[in-house]
């Protein structure tokens, strides 16, 4: 799951790799992705910076009620 910043042209991205934990793979909702978002905030993810990625990986506190964080692919 990827957000982006709004500025498509600069900035930095947000990501974390999600397994579904249940048995149907479920698609992340708006709902989701805020949560995303506000986490990674909350850890230090700068949107207005130039370049790069920052990553979401185990061990973390981030709660996503329908997904699993895994290790980055």
């Amino acid at each position: 799951m990827t957000e982006r910043p709004t500025d498509a042209s600069a900035g930095r991205y947000v990501e974390t790799d999600v397994h579904g934990s249940g048995e149907a793979y479920p698609y992340p909702t708006a709902a989701d992705v805020r949560v995303l978002v506000r986490y990674g905030l909350r850890a230090g993810w700068t949107p207005q910076a130039l370049g790069g990625t920052f990553t979401i990986a185990p061990p973390t506190e981030l709660e996503l009620p329908r997904f699993a964080v895994t290790e980055p692919v």
